[in-house]
């Protein structure tokens, strides 16, 4: 099995509160699983209004497939979101033998 996974971290320039920052973080999450099949969760700042940081993961019988998803979902991320500004990514990859 092939686990790709990535730390994303993203300033929220427009957020107000935390209510809108969780909307914003609701959104990506909600789209990003719908159309990649991807496991999402925000990871750290949660009491930050203004930095997101989501991790994000996807499992395969191939790396390559696995990082072709995981690519594609942080470009669709930073597209759904033009006042989320990317700040920093982070990729893993592990591998696991039978």
């Amino acid at each position: 099995m092939q686990i790709c996974a990535a730390r994303v971290i993203f300033r929220l320039k427009g957020s107000r509160s935390l209510k809108d920052k969780r909307q914003t973080s609701q959104a990506i999450k909600s789209r990003l699983t719908n159309k990649f099949n991807i496991s999402i969760s925000e990871t750290a700042f949660v009491d930050d209004k203004n930095i997101l940081e989501l991790g994000l993961v996807c499992t395969s019988n191939k790396v390559s497939h696995s990082r072709s998803i995981i690519d594609k979902a942080i470009l669709l991320a930073e597209y759904l979101r033009p006042e989320a500004e990317l700040l920093k990514v982070e990729r893993y990859e592990f591998s696991t033998v039978d």
